[in-house]
């Protein structure tokens, strides 16, 4: 997908999230990078990629945080 919009996978990745409507925090000291995640303002991704990306989620979670077990909507069962 990255070669096909000619980005980067992390710009794919981050555009992803912004159309989704999730604020992402891209946290670089580098110039060039910097510079690179402004990209993700310069093209969005269509309807069928995002469609693709959806399909990749499995609902599962790696790891989780058995300090919040004591949390009422314990174990999180929100859908990704």
């Amino acid at each position: 997908m990255a070669e096909k919009h000619k980005q980067t996978p992390a710009l794919i990745s981050l555009r992803y999230l912004l159309q989704r409507g999730i604020v992402i925090v891209a946290k670089s000291f580098n110039e060039k990078r910097i510079k690179e995640n402004m990209k993700v303002f310069e093209f969005q991704l269509p309807a069928e990629d995002m469609a693709v990306i959806d399909s990749l989620n499995k609902n599962y979670r790696y790891v989780t945080a058995d300090v919040t077990a004591v949390h009422p909507n314990y174990p999180y069962s929100d859908e990704y």
